[in-house]
């Protein structure tokens, strides 16, 4: 997103915030689906000053996720490695 918003790319700019945002719903990610779907819109309508305003947004958001997939997934491991049982 970042460099599509440095080069005014708002075509790849929207493709990105849709493929984000539809895996973020999938995930469960109701508040970043909508962050991206707002970025898709905006890039849709050429307003670029306005996706680069909630790109700060969209980062902490997916951070948020990141972090806290990798604590549900940290608890759920198995205890021995190579064991599932």
């Amino acid at each position: 997103m970042d460099r599509a918003l440095t080069q005014a790319d708002t075509n790849q700019l929207a493709r990105y915030a849709h493929r984000l945002g539809g895996s973020a719903e999938y995930l469960g990610g109701t508040d970043l689906s909508a962050l991206c779907a707002e970025i898709e819109d905006l890039a849709h309508a050429g307003d670029i000053a306005g996706c680069r305003a909630r790109l700060p947004a969209i980062e902490d958001e997916y951070r948020r996720i990141v972090d806290q997939l990798a604590r549900t997934l940290s608890h759920s491991a198995p205890s021995r490695p190579g064991r599932y049982d």
